[in-house]
């Protein structure tokens, strides 16, 4: 899902500046991205997350949802699922992963508690590439959850030239950005690709015209910003495999660890 994710960022934060002054200011945006990587582990929250599968016409043919909490259970972190596809999950169900909680804490008694898992920054290329894949313009500001934001508009830029096969999704993308004033950190992104996206002149795979994503994200702890909410729709192929999918997933209830 971040190899999408980060198709997207591009503008400057204040109009009248020179291309290479909105590079610099895109730059120290993607900066604060990949600083706050990890910033989502350091909070207990629910998460529930949903994926829908579709049909070559375009109709649901599965469905299916889960939401989970993290939380600390004797100074370990775990996590519980609470429902599946909307519903609690049964006594017997929670009596069952209560017991299976209750061994896996058991068995790190004593232990100091695992610090927060790292996350691989599998696409670190791919968020370098932007300030130089897309161009940008500004398009006003607005309001967002009582902060000001500057938003902006980004596309392919015309002289960019893919230096490898999965910079290739650059080159059809479009859509808007909302960065906080304040701090310069990403609030929201929404973009598309506008037109078919073939890798290896299509023989190793496609991305379908109309594939959406959008994240939010918002400042869960004074300096900690996380990611709120994330929605990506696609239809692609890689080799023969054709895959068309919604994932959804939607972030609550943050609490900073201790």
């Amino acid at each position: 899902m971040r190899l999408v994710v980060l198709c997207l960022i591009g503008g400057g934060l204040l109009s009248g500046q020179t291309i290479e002054e909105n590079r610099k200011a895109i730059r120290k945006t993607i900066a604060l991205l990949e600083k706050g990587e990890d910033n989502q582990s350091k909070f207990l929250f629910v998460r529930r997350r949903e994926v829908r599968e579709f049909d070559s016409q375009g109709q649901v043919k599965f469905s299916e949802s889960h939401t989970i909490r993290r939380e600390m259970v004797d100074g370990h972190v775990i996590t519980r699922l609470i429902a599946r596809n909307g519903e609690a999950l049964s006594a017997e169900e929670q009596k069952r992963q209560d017991t299976e909680i209750q061994t896996q804490v058991a068995s790190m008694a004593g232990q100091p508690p695992k610090p927060a898992p790292k996350v691989k920054n599998e696409e670190a290329e791919i968020i370098r590439e932007l300030p130089d894949a897309l161009d940008y313009r500004p398009a006003g500001t607005e309001k967002r959850s009582g902060r000001e934001a500057v938003v902006y508009e980004f596309q392919q830029r015309p002289a960019y030239k893919p230096k490898k096969l999965k910079f290739r999704m650059f080159e059809k993308v479009r859509g808007k950005c909302w960065i906080d004033k304040e701090t310069g950190e990403l609030m929201l992104v929404d973009a598309v690709v506008f037109d078919d996206v073939n890798i290896g002149f299509g023989v190793l795979g496609r991305i379908a015209k109309g594939t959406e994503f959008r994240m939010e994200r918002r400042e869960a702890a004074p300096g900690w910003w996380v990611v709120e909410a994330q929605k990506i729709k696609y239809d692609a192929r890689v080799l023969v495999k054709a895959l068309r999918r919604e994932v959804d997933i939607r972030y609550s209830e943050f609490q900073l660890r201790d």
